[in-house]
């Protein structure tokens, strides 16, 4: 995302079109993968806008990661310093 937005100059919202909408349309998943219709599969990435760079640049970062309806990566996580990235503490009790 990050690259797409510095080379095209564009804003998030089309961006975001172009690296899900369409590559799902691309590979014949539309209403499965690339969007958040009834019955797709329930895959998302939760992003933060960054922006403010010298450049004037929007940068994404990936706050969370869902597949299948189960978060498999949060940088909270990441924050606790339990290596983990998935929010939970691998330490007993």
């Amino acid at each position: 995302m990050n690259n797409f937005l510095a080379w095209s100059g564009g804003s998030i919202p089309p961006a975001l079109h172009a690296v899900t909408t369409t590559p799902a349309a691309m590979l014949g998943l539309e209403g499965v993968k690339g969007s958040l219709a009834p019955g797709a599969d329930a895959d998302l990435v939760v992003l933060s806008d960054h922006s403010g760079d010298a450049d004037g640049c929007p940068k994404l970062v990936v706050d969370e990661v869902w597949k299948f309806g189960v978060k498999v990566f949060s940088a909270a996580g990441l924050e606790t310093g339990d290596g983990t990235g998935n929010g939970t503490s691998s330490k007993p009790g």
